[in-house]
Protein backbone atom coordinates (compact mmCIF):
# COMPACT_ATOMS: atom_id res chain seq x y z
CA UNK A 1 0.00 0.00 0.00
CA UNK A 2 2.66 2.71 0.67
CA UNK A 3 3.71 2.33 -2.90
CA UNK A 4 0.30 4.03 -3.92
CA UNK A 5 0.88 6.79 -1.31
CA UNK A 6 1.47 9.86 -3.69
CA UNK A 7 1.43 13.02 -1.72
CA UNK A 8 2.19 14.25 1.62
CA UNK A 9 -0.50 16.06 3.83
CA UNK A 10 -0.08 17.07 7.17
CA UNK A 11 -2.94 16.10 10.29
CA UNK A 12 -4.21 19.15 12.97
CA UNK A 13 -5.89 18.94 15.85
CA UNK A 14 -7.92 21.83 17.54
CA UNK A 15 -6.64 23.16 20.51
CA UNK A 16 -8.72 25.81 23.03
CA UNK A 17 -7.28 28.62 24.43
CA UNK A 18 -8.83 31.60 26.71
CA UNK A 19 -9.72 34.96 25.02
CA UNK A 20 -8.97 37.27 28.17
CA UNK A 21 -12.62 38.35 27.86
CA UNK A 22 -14.27 34.93 29.09
CA UNK A 23 -14.33 33.13 25.74
CA UNK A 24 -12.80 30.45 23.62
CA UNK A 25 -10.09 30.44 20.83
CA UNK A 26 -9.57 27.45 18.77
CA UNK A 27 -6.55 26.91 17.09
CA UNK A 28 -5.20 24.31 15.09
CA UNK A 29 -1.79 22.77 15.29
CA UNK A 30 -0.21 20.17 13.26
CA UNK A 31 0.36 16.71 15.31
CA UNK A 32 2.18 14.88 12.25
CA UNK A 33 3.50 16.54 9.27
CA UNK A 34 4.35 15.40 5.84
CA UNK A 35 2.55 11.65 6.18
CA UNK A 36 2.70 10.54 2.80
CA UNK A 37 -1.45 9.88 2.25
CA UNK A 38 -3.51 8.94 -1.09
CA UNK A 39 -6.76 10.84 -1.53
CA UNK A 40 -9.73 9.79 -3.47
CA UNK A 41 -12.96 10.86 -4.14
CA UNK A 42 -16.00 8.75 -2.33
CA UNK A 43 -18.97 7.53 -5.25
CA UNK A 44 -21.68 8.21 -3.32
CA UNK A 45 -21.00 11.25 -0.30
CA UNK A 46 -23.66 9.69 2.36
CA UNK A 47 -23.16 5.96 3.47
CA UNK A 48 -25.32 4.82 6.56
CA UNK A 49 -23.71 2.99 9.58
CA UNK A 50 -25.87 0.24 10.52
CA UNK A 51 -24.05 0.47 14.22
CA UNK A 52 -23.99 3.82 15.02
CA UNK A 53 -27.44 4.31 13.45
CA UNK A 54 -26.18 7.62 12.18
CA UNK A 55 -25.28 8.45 8.55
CA UNK A 56 -22.27 9.16 7.54
CA UNK A 57 -21.51 11.53 5.00
CA UNK A 58 -18.11 11.63 3.14
CA UNK A 59 -16.80 13.61 0.35
CA UNK A 60 -13.02 11.62 -0.23
CA UNK A 61 -11.42 8.82 1.22
CA UNK A 62 -7.32 8.75 2.52
CA UNK A 63 -5.49 6.30 3.06
CA UNK A 64 -2.51 6.64 5.53
CA UNK A 65 0.08 5.15 7.07
CA UNK A 66 -0.63 3.90 10.04
CA UNK A 67 -0.89 5.96 13.01
CA UNK A 68 -2.51 5.25 16.80
CA UNK A 69 -3.25 8.45 17.75
CA UNK A 70 -5.41 9.68 15.38
CA UNK A 71 -9.02 11.05 16.00
CA UNK A 72 -12.35 11.60 14.51
CA UNK A 73 -12.45 15.71 14.59
CA UNK A 74 -8.63 16.26 13.47
CA UNK A 75 -8.15 17.56 9.61
CA UNK A 76 -6.33 16.43 7.06
CA UNK A 77 -4.25 19.58 4.95
CA UNK A 78 -3.29 19.13 1.60
CA UNK A 79 -1.85 21.75 -0.18
CA UNK A 80 -4.71 24.48 0.81
CA UNK A 81 -7.40 22.06 0.67
CA UNK A 82 -8.89 21.32 4.41
CA UNK A 83 -10.51 17.81 5.36
CA UNK A 84 -12.37 16.89 8.54
CA UNK A 85 -11.48 13.49 9.73
CA UNK A 86 -15.34 11.71 9.87
CA UNK A 87 -14.59 8.00 10.84
CA UNK A 88 -11.55 6.40 10.92
CA UNK A 89 -10.96 2.63 9.71
CA UNK A 90 -8.20 0.00 10.38
CA UNK A 91 -9.44 -2.35 7.46
CA UNK A 92 -7.05 -5.21 7.32
CA UNK A 93 -6.38 -5.29 11.07
CA UNK A 94 -3.10 -5.65 10.70
CA UNK A 95 -2.34 -1.46 11.68
CA UNK A 96 -0.08 -1.09 8.63
CA UNK A 97 -2.28 1.51 7.38
CA UNK A 98 -5.57 3.53 7.77
CA UNK A 99 -8.76 4.57 6.06
CA UNK A 100 -9.93 7.87 6.99
CA UNK A 101 -13.19 9.55 5.91
CA UNK A 102 -12.95 12.88 5.47
CA UNK A 103 -15.58 15.99 4.38
CA UNK A 104 -13.86 18.84 2.68
CA UNK A 105 -14.17 21.78 5.20
CA UNK A 106 -14.64 25.27 2.97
Amino acid sequence: MKNLFNIKVNIERATTISDGLGGIEVQWSVIHSAIPARIQSSRANRMNSYLDKEELIADYFAYIAYLSDILVGDRVVFDSRIFEIRRIENPDQTSRYLKLYLREVF
